[in-house]
């Protein structure tokens, strides 16, 4: 079976909204790439970083990026991650993702976390972005 990893924000989200994006995810990866099934891997952390840890969301990054070594596809949240601080890590996977060649399909957040669409994303960033969107739909 095929691995999927699901790129979405984690940061201050629970565990509970996390696997809802990754079954969410799931689904439009299915359809995207034509496959009946895939398996997510989960990437959720229970483990705290050890205490001589300096950078936590870096040791947080580094166990992701063990998780995307295992897969044949994945999905990412596009440009909300190079201008949402809190969602710099999935901009991190998402270059890493397209260096190393993985399949991947971008998903509106909206779509894969709609609960942090309306908290998350600052009023004058929704806009950036809408135009950002249109841009890339139009070159």
């Amino acid at each position: 079976m095929k691995k999927l990893f699901v790129s979405c924000p984690m940061n201050g989200r629970t565990k509970e909204q996390i696997l809802k994006s990754m079954k969410i995810g799931r689904t439009i990866a299915e359809s995207y790439f034509n496959e009946e099934e895939l398996l997510v891997i989960n990437t959720w952390i229970d483990d705290e970083p050890p205490e001589y840890i300096k950078n936590e969301r870096l040791w947080y990054l580094a166990k992701s990026l063990e998780f995307l070594a295992e897969a044949d596809y994945s999905i990412t949240i596009g440009n909300y991650g190079r201008y949402i601080d809190r969602f710099k890590s999935c901009h991190i996977e998402e270059d890493i993702i397209s260096e190393m060649d993985i399949p991947h399909y971008e998903v509106d957040l909206r779509a894969i976390a709609p609960d942090l669409y309306a908290t998350a994303v600052p009023n004058n960033k929704k806009h950036d972005l809408y135009v950002l969107r249109k841009r890339t739909e139009e070159d």
